[in-house]
């Protein structure tokens, strides 16, 4: 069964791209509404993509004040895709078995 990529995943690796390629400074602060209309989605989108990256450990939120960009080490990153590297690789094992 494949499974169908919903558009907030789309505006996930998007702006994954965009933060590594430093399109977005470190602590830059990333509006909402802003982020909607350059990527020509709903709000409700970029919410979702928001938290998904904020798990992901991309974005902070501030309450009352809003989302910025997370400063993050070179450390920090190859953690990040070791650890994402073998989940994907276990997830393969396991849907081949």
């Amino acid at each position: 069964m494949l499974k169908r990529r919903i558009r907030s995943d789309d505006v996930v690796d998007y702006l994954i791209d965009a933060i590594l390629r430093v399109y977005f400074n470190l602590g830059t602060k990333i509006a909402e509404l802003h982020a909607a209309k350059l990527l020509d989605v709903s709000q409700a989108t970029i919410r979702e993509a928001f938290r998904e990256l904020e798990i992901k450990g991309f974005l902070e939120s501030i309450p009352f004040k809003g989302t910025y960009v997370r400063s993050f080490t070179a450390k920090g990153l190859k953690d990040y895709f070791r650890t994402r590297t073998e989940i994907e690789m276990l997830a393969a094992r396991w849907a081949f078995e």
